[in-house]
């Protein structure tokens, strides 16, 4: 993933100071610009690294290689994050369908859109109507409304390019399900929605049963 589109994303958000995870352990191996830190198990080597974070939701880059000699399953359902209740408010985030995820970014994204059309909003429409048939006053206020709205739209309007500019980032980047040959490796971003706390000790956990294990991070603000 690209520094310059990550940096254009957090200042769209917002989000000066997001939540980073710091490699644990050995030195992490680095890939795209991505530290990835290492577990070998017997049948594969599981591979986890901080992508991004902004406060709805942070990217952990994941990149399984297959040692057995059959065929396994790789899926976004088979991990979690885990931590303390202090740093991880829920215990255990479950990785989000990326599908079902960017399904609803989107239709906020169009809802957001529709709030930018000036039209929709009542009396609007009516405002230069107003002129020479009623009292100063009242323009005057009409007017401060239209203004109101015209605010809200363009608020509208900067929020929805946020939201597509993160449906870009995690869109191409997601991790679908793969079936995993023998010598072979699946890699993509985990979407874990943001629920942290403070800072400390995470693990991103793989539940695969040809791969099952953990690999640790310390949570950063």
């Amino acid at each position: 993933m690209k520094k310059q589109a990550v940096l254009a994303l957090l200042v769209l958000t917002g989000c000066a100071h997001p939540y980073t995870l710091d490699p644990l352990g050995g030195k992490p191996e680095e890939l795209n610009g991505i530290l990835l830190s290492s577990l070998t198990l017997p049948n594969c080597v599981l591979q986890a690294g901080y992508e991004y974070s902004t406060p709805k939701e942070m990217l952990v880059k994941i990149r399984v290689m297959n040692k057995e000699k059959t065929a396994f399953e790789v899926d976004y359902s088979a991990f979690t994050m885990n931590g303390p209740k202090e740093t991880v408010k829920a215990l255990s985030i479950a990785a989000s369908d990326p599908e079902k995820y960017l399904k609803e970014l989107k239709a906020e994204a169009d809802l957001l859109d529709s709030r930018t059309q000036m039209g929709s909003f009542q009396g609007v429409e009516e405002l230069g109507a107003l002129n020479g048939k009623t009292s100063d006053t009242q323009i005057d206020a009409a007017k401060d409304a239209y203004k109101r709205k015209v605010n809200e739209a363009e608020a509208a309007r900067q929020q929805a390019v946020g939201i597509r500019k993160r449906i870009a980032l995690i869109e191409p980047a997601a991790l679908r399900k793969t079936n995993v040959k023998s010598g072979e490796s699946a890699e993509g971003a985990l979407v874990f929605k943001a629920d942290f706390g403070e800072t400390g000790v995470v693990t991103i956990e793989s539940a695969i049963p040809a791969c099952t294990g953990k690999i640790q991070f310390m949570l950063k603000k």
